[in-house]
């Protein structure tokens, strides 16, 4: 019987062998781990960052691209990736697609979406290194289109957090920069517009989400990968999309035999996508599941044991239920 299962399990790990995929790391590999309490405050620093992108400069990079009707006015999404990857191919190609051209024009676009690949991707030795260009880079980008409002309110959160005075979390980030897309009754109806209480909850569980995916979910992901392969922390390069992979790759080869294993796949799968719409600004679909992609998050937490860290999401997923359920129903 033992010979059978063993056979069984053979079979289902050829079955189930990881598909090739490109995997993507921070540029440069520091010399030593950065310390974890220096870890932790980084991860607070992103947060930050993230919130900036969110509240300012997704929202203004919308706004100049629908204006040159180059986003779909059906769309409610703030992806920062595909903005600027558009906007460097438009610059590279019309030195005037800007009102005012300057020749740093690339640079500060494609530093800028360095900045967005090292909040998103979980790359904080990066961040520890170069938050200060990043922030710089993307209010000069504000100004190159046309929003000096937001890059102001971004220039103030940059002077607080060189400031020290305060750490990242006590600086104060409650402004935000509407979308073209929040529609204030001043224009005809779009299919795409959200109106006010719905694009703040959307942006409210848009910023939980981010933080209990790099304060809590992300390193639990790390942890048990280093375990798993019997190694030692050597960086802080936390990115939970990777990590969610392997662990996708991990449970199949793995854990077959298993009777509730097809339902851990659909857990690890739809964690997989909440970070994904998260990442890429996609309000709609956060609307629409967040309290599904808060669950299984929870859920992937205490399948790896780490039961602590279930708790402390499902209390950010409790607290923020309490005070925005009513405005998104």
């Amino acid at each position: 019987m033992a010979k059978n299962n063993n056979n069984s399990k053979r079979a289902h790990n050829k079955r189930f062998r990881p598909r090739k995929r490109k995997i993507y790391h921070q540029p440069t590999k520091p010399l030593t781990a950065m310390p974890l309490r220096k870890e932790r405050r980084t991860i607070d620093l992103s947060y930050v960052l993230f919130f900036t992108m969110t509240a300012h400069f997704g929202p203004s990079l919308f706004n100049f691209m629908d204006r040159r009707n180059l986003v779909d006015a059906k769309m409610s999404q703030l992806d920062i990736f595909e903005f600027l990857k558009l906007m460097i191919a438009e610059r590279k190609n019309d030195s005037c697609f800007f009102s005012v051209s300057e020749p740093s024009d690339l640079y500060n676009l494609e530093m800028s979406m360095t900045g967005r690949q090292s909040v998103i991707h979980g790359y904080f030795d990066e961040i520890s290194k170069h938050w200060i260009t990043y922030l710089m880079a993307w209010i000069e980008v504000l100004k190159m289109v046309d929003d000096r409002t937001a890059a102001e309110k971004v220039k103030s959160i940059l002077e607080k957090l060189i400031s020290k005075k305060k750490t990242p979390l006590d600086v104060e980030v409650s402004s935000f920069t509407a979308p073209t897309f929040l529609n204030r009754g001043n224009r005809p109806p779009r299919p795409g517009d959200m109106s006010k209480t719905e694009y703040f909850a959307s942006t409210m569980i848009t910023l939980n989400l981010y933080r209990c995916m790099t304060k809590f979910l992300g390193p639990v992901l790390r942890d048990r990968q280093l375990e798993r392969e019997g190694q030692v922390r050597t960086d802080s390069e936390i990115d939970t999309q990777n990590l969610l992979f392997d662990l996708l790759d991990e449970w199949r080869v793995n854990n077959g035999h298993r009777p509730d294993f097809q339902a851990d796949i659909a857990k690890i799968e739809t964690a997989r996508q909440g970070r994904n719409k998260i990442c890429h600004g996609d309000l709609a679909m956060i609307v629409q599941h967040w309290k599904l992609y808060f669950h299984s998050w929870i859920d992937v937490c205490t399948m790896l044991g780490e039961d602590t860290s279930a708790h402390k999401v499902e209390k950010v997923y409790n607290r923020l239920l309490s005070y925005r359920e009513h405005a998104i129903r």
